[in-house]
């Protein structure tokens, strides 16, 4: 008779856990913010690590602020789980050193890389994924410049701890250490100034990865569109889980002041596009999809604070059935 009930016991115990499980399984991502801002604030630049769901091994899609945001998230106990007794660096070091095997940069502007040169004197090796011309640009104005030393293993008398992957365009690169690959798509930010797009990829399952761009501009609207013919069917198979990208000013900018940014009007028309892919518009077109909205440009007003107000007008965007995020530094996002 004791042996049938701890049968039942046991049975039912499982039960309970098929719902956690079934939970888990669904997430094929970990996307931590270090920085989210939009340029202003020199302490909360763009800057994002991401991996497998049940993996701790990131690439850091841009890097506008590093050891801080790694301060952070280390004191909001995003990476507790990685602690030990025999560890001899502090926990953000630690993760810099041994969980960040690289990073991808989508353009050259110091918001998105100055972390990543402020911290290269106590990095180590590591390799950067960019576009050609972001790798060349690099090198000529910040490595071979006056401006800092040369990290990089080419050029002038270089210290050698970071290497350059010039990435093809639309070709996947697997990433070190790591289940996930990556594809870059050309961007225009203030045209003709380049910025790139990365598709993350995790087995069946796919992130995109917006640097800042617009899209009143003829040639910018027109790589955007590109980019999401590209990932159509992603979207219509349901493997495209988020998308992350930039709105750096209110609807009341006028489209010759956004400097290569985006304003939550056209992200409505974004959604409107996407929402069209499955044929039939419906308000639940997009449903299971995450909008992560980023890189939001404070202007210090005590009224009419712009961040306040694109929080406003974000939130009154039509959806179609996607669950719009404002990212927030040191947050982890699961999908």
């Amino acid at each position: 008779m004791l042996k049938v009930k701890t049968k039942q016991l046991l049975f039912f115990l499982i039960l309970l856990t098929l719902p956690t499980m079934k939970v888990n399984s669904q997430n094929s991502f970990k996307l931590i913010s270090l920085g989210c801002g939009g340029g202003v604030d020199e302490s909360n630049l763009s800057s994002y690590l991401i991996s497998d769901f049940d993996e701790d091994q990131y690439i850091c899609l841009d890097a506008g602020t590093l050891m801080h945001g790694l301060i952070l998230a280390s004191n909001a106990g995003i990476f507790d789980h990685l602690k030990s007794n025999n560890q001899k660096e502090e926990i953000a070091a630690y993760v810099l050193h041994h969980h960040i095997g690289a990073y991808a940069i989508t353009h050259p502007h110091l918001d998105h890389v100055a972390g990543m040169l402020m911290a290269a004197p106590i990095d180590n090796a590591k390799t950067i994924y960019t576009s050609p011309k972001t790798a060349n640009d690099l090198m000529e104005h910040i490595f071979e410049s006056p401006l800092w030393g040369n990290f990089t293993n080419e050029g002038q008398n270089p210290i050698g701890k970071w290497g350059f992957i010039r990435m093809d365009e639309k070709e996947w690169y697997p990433l070190p250490n790591s289940t996930l690959q990556l594809k870059r798509y050309p961007l225009y930010h203030s045209y003709p100034n380049e910025s790139s797009a990365f598709l993350v990829k995790n087995n069946d399952a796919y992130t995109v990865y917006f640097g800042d761009t617009g899209m009143h501009h003829s040639e910018s609207l027109q790589k955007i569109l590109d980019l999401l013919n590209d990932i159509k069917p992603l979207l219509i198979q349901r493997q495209l889980k988020a998308i992350i990208i930039e709105v750096s000013f209110p609807n009341s900018q006028p489209d010759d002041a956004l400097y290569g940014h985006l304003k939550p009007s056209f992200i409505q028309s974004l959604l409107q596009e996407l929402a069209t892919f499955n044929s039939e518009l419906k308000h639940d077109s997009l449903k299971g999809l995450k909008v992560f909205i980023s890189h939001m440009k404070p202007n210090y007003r005590i009224q009419n604070n712009n961040e306040q107000v694109i929080e406003q007008e974000i939130n009154a965007l039509r959806s179609f059935g996607a669950e719009i995020i404002i990212l927030q530094q040191t947050k982890q996002y699961n999908f």
